[in-house]
């Protein structure tokens, strides 16, 4: 039975009741919560009580620190509400192989035991304790059984974390940038920069466990998704000191790009009311590389890496198109399928998006590399979306608009194995402080002569920043006191 036929029954109910049928009261109590509750949730469950058949989805599994011989899961259920599963030795295995993330389950034969203050990553009074022998049984994928769960902390709520040696926070904001990083003891680690609601800068330091797992972290997806883009971090250890709240990974920490929740509604209206404006649309990055030191790397230097190059466009690619349809949900090419569209990822697809990715030569004074524009790059350069463009009555004639315009360029290098040449991706742009509009010299531009590409025909389509200074403390020795917020490595 559906919600919407249980809410007509129980105010049914109601206005029988008041008709003056008040000796029903008992039995319709009874009655609606058995036809609410078919499945009981977990919000009841308590340690040591009674342990019902659940329905439920898991999102999450991981491995604590520490706890080798452990194996944790985050269910939730059907009113939105997570609860966290433990697994322990022998029976890892057994459970691992009859759980799979985001499959559908109901679930029987378990205990409520109490919170492990050095595991649990949210805020549920009780975990479930699984074993070979619980019934673990898969059941229909429903709208019912959300696919993700987040308990977001306020700046305030950080700050009380902190205070604590065990404290776990989930975070979100408006992704700004990322940046590779090695610390004292030369572990590698990715640093991303994001603004939170109260329109600060928040710095997250994802080790090198969490950064390299592409079921974990998708950096590519990130770095060319379309501004503002939103990421959410879950079960990230919170830490105060001088400079400030630091925020970085553990075994249980989860990226996620765009999440379905109502904080990131709320960041991306805070974003385009102040994207006009915004402080990092002109901004000076750490260093830049001159582009003849890039050609001269080797294939294995560049992987993983993102530089950044202080250049400007200096041609166009007149026999290649400028813009793709994309997948709304991965940014990848679609193909069209009647009235509608196929994502070999995300399935069909009602509509899709129309995103730049425009083949260019960009140049420095030291000289020139082929380079792709995708589409939050071709934004900013830009200053406009994609469909805008394309919806101009001489859409090549503005494309042309940013030959000249020296940028700062986030980008990431690729070896050609066909031609053997280096080539690269531009991300991400930024103009210089002295002149947003600064033209590269005439030794540069003047004697290039770039045609005009074509224009495909289009497919339908059904501030206050506070900056923080990083000190991460790396120590391959456990702490003396076991704390859910350990270092992973």
């Amino acid at each position: 039975m559906k919600k919407s036929s249980e809410v007509l029954l129980v105010e049914d109910f109601i206005v029988i009741f008041h008709a003056g049928w008040s000796w029903t009261i008992g039995s319709v109590i009874v009655g609606v919560r058995c036809l609410i509750m078919e499945h009981p949730g977990v919000v009841e469950l308590r340690p040591s009580k009674a342990a019902p058949a659940i329905h439920v989805r898991v999102l999450r599994s991981w491995v604590p620190d520490y706890r080798d011989n452990e194996l944790h899961f985050l269910l939730v259920d059907q009113e939105g509400l997570g609860i966290q599963v433990v697994t322990k030795d022998n029976d890892c295995t057994n459970v691992r192989s009859r759980l799979q993330i985001q499959g559908c389950y109901e679930i029987k034969c378990y205990a409520c035991v109490k919170v492990d203050d050095f595991t649990a990553v949210i805020t549920h009074p009780a975990m479930i304790r699984l074993g070979t022998a619980s019934v673990i049984t898969p059941i229909a994928d429903t709208e019912e059984l959300p696919t993700q769960y987040f308990e977001f902390a306020s700046r305030r709520k950080m700050e009380l974390e902190a205070q604590k040696e065990k404290g776990i926070v989930d975070f979100i904001g408006v992704y700004l940038k990322i940046e590779d990083k090695t610390s004292k003891a030369d572990r590698p680690f990715v640093v991303l920069t994001l603004r939170d609601s109260s329109n600060q800068d928040m710095t997250i330091a994802l080790w090198k466990q969490i950064a390299t797992s592409s079921h974990r972290f998708n950096r590519r997806s990130i770095e060319m998704a379309t501004s503002p883009a939103i990421v959410a971090f879950t079960s990230l250890q919170v830490k105060k000191n001088k400079y400030g709240l630091q925020l970085q990974s553990t075994n249980a920490t989860y990226v996620y790009l765009n999440p379905q929740h109502v904080e990131a509604v709320l960041l991306k209206e805070m974003w385009q009311k102040q994207e006009p404006h915004h402080p990092t649309s002109q901004s000076v990055p750490d260093n830049d590389v001159p582009i003849s030191d890039l050609l001269q790397l080797q294939p294995t230097e560049i992987t993983g890496k993102t530089y950044t190059i202080k250049a400007a466009v200096t041609e166009i690619e007149a026999t290649k198109d400028w813009y793709y349809t994309a997948c709304p949900k991965c940014n990848q090419s679609v193909l069209p399928a009647d009235t509608e569209w196929f994502c070999t990822k995300d399935g069909m697809l009602k509509k899709a998006n129309t995103m730049y990715k425009i083949i260019t030569t960009v140049t420095d004074y030291t000289g020139g590399i082929q380079a792709v524009i995708f589409d939050r790059a071709g934004r900013q350069l830009l200053g406009m979306t994609c469909e805008e463009l394309t919806a101009k009555e001489n859409p090549v004639e503005t494309l042309h608009s940013i030959i000249g315009k020296q940028a700062y360029m986030g980008i990431e290098l690729q070896h050609d194995k066909k031609t053997h040449a280096m080539k690269c991706i531009v991300n991400k742009v930024s103009f210089p402080v002295a002149n947003s509009t600064e033209q590269v010299s005439s030794s540069l531009t003047g004697t290039i002569q770039t045609p005009h590409p074509t224009t495909p025909a289009q497919k339908p389509n059904s501030g206050t920043t506070a900056k923080r200074q990083l000190e991460f403390h790396d120590s391959n020795q456990p702490p003396k006191k076991h704390g859910k917020g350990a270092l992973t490595d």
